[in-house]
């Protein structure tokens, strides 16, 4: 069975994002609480990889740091 490859289709959204990077102006921030029962390292992982892919989408820069009580996400550019 062949298929065909279609270009310049967007994806379908839903509207719904895990986290509110789109939203952020610059100097904005979020704090992602850690999880029980998951590593301080695991949600920092989750995050930081979140941020980039948004990074990379939406052609902004976000900065992620561990703080009391969870990870925050800053905008910076």
């Amino acid at each position: 069975m062949a298929f065909a490859i279609d270009k310049g289709i967007p994806l379908p959204s839903d509207g719904k994002t895990k986290y509110p990077c789109e939203r952020l102006e610059v100097g904005d921030s979020f704090l992602v609480p850690f999880k029980e029962g998951e590593s301080h390292e695991a949600t920092d992982k989750r995050v930081r990889a979140a941020c980039y892919g948004y990074s990379s989408k939406l052609k902004r820069k976000f900065l992620v740091r561990v703080v009391d009580g969870g990870i925050r996400c800053w905008r910076s550019e």
